[in-house]
């Protein structure tokens, strides 16, 4: 029997296109999975960043917080990984974490529009 291995790209790339048809519960093992296989730290960002906006779409914010948090320390200067991290406080009725996360993001991106945006509201 061939047995095929799968890379975090090709697990992160099926679980987006899960994403795309609403079966985050699909995706959300995938992106687990994903994490699982070894590689490198921008790798394994690109999957907390989708686990967590996929977590967040499911209405799991409780846990999209704890992923993107994860994120946020692994890589604490990536700007979309900390305005994900402002959703999902926002989706969870954290306003003023939400906040904070936005600022941090414009700091880092002065002309990040999404996050002056959201700082608005």
């Amino acid at each position: 029997a061939l047995a095929v291995r799968s890379t975090r790209h090709d697990l992160n790339n099926a679980a987006l296109s899960l994403v795309a048809l609403k079966r985050y519960d699909d995706a959300i093992k995938l992106y687990r999975q994903a994490l699982k296989v070894p590689g490198d730290d921008n790798s394994k960002a690109s999957i907390l960043l989708n686990l967590g906006n996929a977590q967040v779409e499911k209405g799991e914010h409780t846990k999209a917080i704890q992923t993107l948090s994860k994120l946020t320390k692994l890589q604490p200067t990536y700007t979309i990984g900390v305005y994900s991290l402002g959703r999902a406080c926002e989706a969870a009725g954290q306003h003023e974490r939400a906040l904070t996360q936005y600022q941090k993001a414009v700091a880092l991106t002065p002309n990040f529009v999404a996050a002056y945006k959201n700082m608005a509201m």
